[in-house]
């Protein structure tokens, strides 16, 4: 049996683990935050490791597998952040917001695909993933589908990670204080659902409108709170 921890918001760092099914014995454990030691350990900064202040990447919603012939694996999807706080954690933060393919017997991953880097505004994974066969330039290819909240959906080979539907970084919004990251991925040329900008008629009065990885502006916030 193979289960996920979702309680990140109340101080515990998040992880995956396989069960025996007959004992309950942990088999293996996946820390969704990596440990010393442990890939993508370095995406957090040194002093966010004490204390709990980087409890987060709990595993939100179902996971899909996949066990091929040659070696089984796990792909864990919806791993999502602390949404704010930005300024006590940066780096891109692993792993946050990302879909990991793990060995099934033992845990390790096999690899990792980050669908929002920094997360501060709750960007998780949100919706299960979907496991797809597709012909490509006639070769059948192997794929899972993971759509992120703003409704960017990406198209990943199910056995590298890698994009099947071309992905850029693109420049967004920056804010020192919050660390935020440079650049976010995009599925190239690809539609997406909902606005990219809160519409203007359902802002409530003494708000803004807020774009799309537009980072949380406290000074305006704490003025507006002030001055009502």
């Amino acid at each position: 049996m193979i289960s996920g921890l979702a309680n990140g918001d109340y101080g515990l760092d998040g992880r995956i683990v396989a069960l025996d099914a007959k004992t309950g014995k942990q088999l293996w454990r996946f820390n969704t935050i990596p440990a010393p030691g442990e890939a993508g350990h370095d995406s957090w900064p040194a002093d966010t490791m004490r204390n709990g202040k980087r409890a987060a990447a709990r595993v939100w919603g179902e996971q899909a597998r996949s066990i091929p012939r040659s070696a089984s694996s796990i792909s864990a999807s919806a791993i999502r952040s602390r949404q704010w706080g930005g300024e006590l954690r940066g780096g891109d933060n692993l792993y946050t917001d990302s879909v990991v393919a793990l060995d099934i017997k033992t845990g390790k991953p096999r690899w990792h695909y980050q669908v929002v880097h920094h997360d501060i505004w709750e960007q998780d994974l949100g919706t299960p993933m979907v496991l797809y066969d597709t012909m490509l330039d006639g070769k059948l290819r192997k794929g899972v589908a993971a759509m992120r909240t703003d409704g960017m959906l990406f198209l990943l080979d199910r056995a590298t990670g890698k994009p099947i539907f071309p992905v850029e970084e693109r420049p967004v919004p920056q804010d020192p204080r919050l660390k935020t990251a440079p650049t976010q991925p995009f599925s190239k040329g690809a539609d997406q659902l909902g606005p990219k900008c809160e519409p203007k008629e359902q802002i409530p009065p003494a708000s803004r409108p807020m774009c799309e990885f537009e980072p949380i502006n406290y000074d305006y916030a704490e003025t507006r709170c002030t001055r009502s």
